[in-house]
């Protein structure tokens, strides 16, 4: 306790078995119920399974929770980053950008000020150590790429489509402060 699953993944309640002196096995008699509601890792989210039985007599034992974790297996990334960006058309620039954990999407990354553009919030998908960042706008931008990831840094190499057609190549580092 606790245990962590997932996004997306499977969960099956291990049970509870309880015995009384008198009545010995009561363990069919336990009553499961899940605060906030039914389990579900569609979405982040932490459940908590109560497990409450009484005996012949009414007696009730002591409830006994479980609590069980949803979590996006790259939550670990979330956080800010100074940004080195170095771009075809515009030039070397740095900054700052945060990066969060999707709460519906396993392995996915939420990157606001992408491209240090602060009107760019886009999504990378992690597999491993690489991260693709596939075709997306912002504002009036459009931006594609990958990159890999080694350790709290990220390198990404994308195009930048930065007015009326034109296009840049970029290269940024995200590091994590």
């Amino acid at each position: 306790n606790p245990i962590t699953i997932t996004l997306g993944g499977t969960y099956s309640d291990a049970g509870a078995t309880a015995k009384d002196d008198k009545d010995g096995d009561v363990t069919s008699k336990i009553v499961v119920t899940v605060t906030p509601s039914a389990f579900s890792s569609a979405s982040v989210a932490t459940y908590i399974y109560h497990y409450n039985v009484s005996d012949a007599a009414g007696n009730a034992a002591t409830e006994v929770t479980r609590t069980v974790n949803v979590a996006n297996s790259v939550a670990n990334m979330a956080g800010t980053y100074t940004e080195n960006e170095n771009c075809s058309t515009t030039g070397a620039n740095s900054g700052n950008s945060t990066i969060s954990a999707s709460s519906t999407v396993n392995d996915r990354i939420i990157i606001t000020n992408f491209a240090l553009n602060a009107t760019a919030t886009i999504y990378g998908d992690v597999s491993g150590l690489n991260i693709t960042v596939p075709l997306q706008s912002a504002g009036t931008e459009w931006y594609y790429g990958s990159g890999t990831i080694s350790g709290t840094t990220l390198n990404i190499n994308f195009t930048d489509s930065i007015a009326l057609g034109a296009f840049q190549t970029c290269s940024d580092t995200y590091i994590k402060q």
